[in-house]
């Protein structure tokens, strides 16, 4: 998945239009509509932790091939979940030895 189809996907999980992304990240409506175009953008680092922020993702998220599906050609996408993960907040407890199983997920859902 290229960076403007993942900004763009983002986004769209939140529901949020390109205005609300802009209003909320402090980034202009015309560089995020550039930045989500098919068209070549050159977006700053900066911009880009602005909107990782603003959609609370990791600006790694944009940028590292290992949120790169496997599946990307294919209708099924498999979605990372810890199972049986305990954790608890304050000085509570958290279980590290976690298992990443995944979910199949059709895209068209």
């Amino acid at each position: 998945m290229k960076l403007n189809q993942r900004i763009k996907a983002a986004r769209e999980s939140k529901g949020w239009r390109q205005e609300d992304l802009a209003k909320s990240s402090g980034v202009s409506i015309q560089s995020i509509k550039r930045y989500e175009s098919s068209l070549k953008s050159n977006i700053t680092i900066d911009n880009l932790s602005k909107i990782a922020a603003a959609l609370g993702v990791d600006i790694e998220f944009f940028v590292s091939k290992k949120f790169v599906d496997e599946n990307e050609y294919n209708d099924i996408i498999n979605i990372p979940f810890l199972k049986d993960n305990i954790a608890s907040a304050g000085f509570g407890v958290i279980n590290y030895d976690t298992d990443i199983s995944y979910i199949p997920v059709s895209k068209k859902t």
